[in-house]
């Protein structure tokens, strides 16, 4: 499966640049370095490699409960083949999707640098919540709530959190993937929102 191979890529190359800061440097999404060098890369390499291993683990672990789920729906819809490669595609647009807001709101700070998959992970997290809205996420494996709760409190969140300069979170990246994760399963598959808002309200009236 591909979230197997995405979260073993993901993993060596953290791992290897961890030791080797040349090679972080040269993966990390730095706008206003790259913008200079036109060196677009980094829009995606910066999505496989990160800052240590608490959050190299954190993004691999949410990627593996939540990846199989949006990879096997769409080999459901299209085919093992198909179905797989835009899996790989969806995943590798959503780091770019993802990093091209920071990328443009950063291009003249020179001190600003960016990595992580935290904006695919939310675009994988949010199609999985999109197919399945009832189903709980469980956040630091405690407090565990339905993945359309938790949605619009991820989303207001992220928003508000991308404002504040001393951040050292991309919360900007966790917000468009996650934006981008509804909009590109939804072209795919548009019968997902009316279906969507249909679970929901059955659940609504059942409680």
């Amino acid at each position: 499966m591909y979230t197997w191979a995405i979260i073993g890529v993901s993993s060596l190359l953290s791992i290897v640049a961890f030791q080797r800061d040349e090679l972080l440097l040269k993966l990390a999404l730095r706008p206003y370095a790259n913008s200079r060098q036109r060196n677009w890369l980094p829009l995606l390499s910066s999505g496989f490699i990160h800052a240590n291993y608490g959050h190299l683990f954190f993004n691999m672990f949410t990627l593996f409960f939540f990846g199989p789920i949006t990879e096997k729906a769409l080999v459901y819809w299209y085919g093992l083949n198909i179905g797989g490669i835009l899996y790989l595609g969806f995943y590798l647009l959503s780091v770019i999707v993802s990093n091209v807001p920071t990328f443009l709101r950063n291009r003249n700070t020179p001190q600003y640098a960016s990595l992580g998959a935290s904006g695919a992970v939310s675009a994988v997290l949010f199609a999985s919540i999109l197919i399945f809205p009832l189903e709980k996420v469980c956040l630091f494996a405690i407090i565990c709530i339905p993945g359309f709760v938790l949605a619009p409190l991820f989303l207001i969140y992220s928003h508000q959190a991308s404002k504040d300069p001393r951040s050292i979170i991309n919360h900007e990246a966790h917000f468009y993937g996650a934006v981008f994760g509804l909009i590109f399963l939804g072209i795919l598959q548009p019968a997902l929102f009316p279906r969507f808002f249909e679970q929901i309200l059955q659940y609504i009236v059942s409680i």
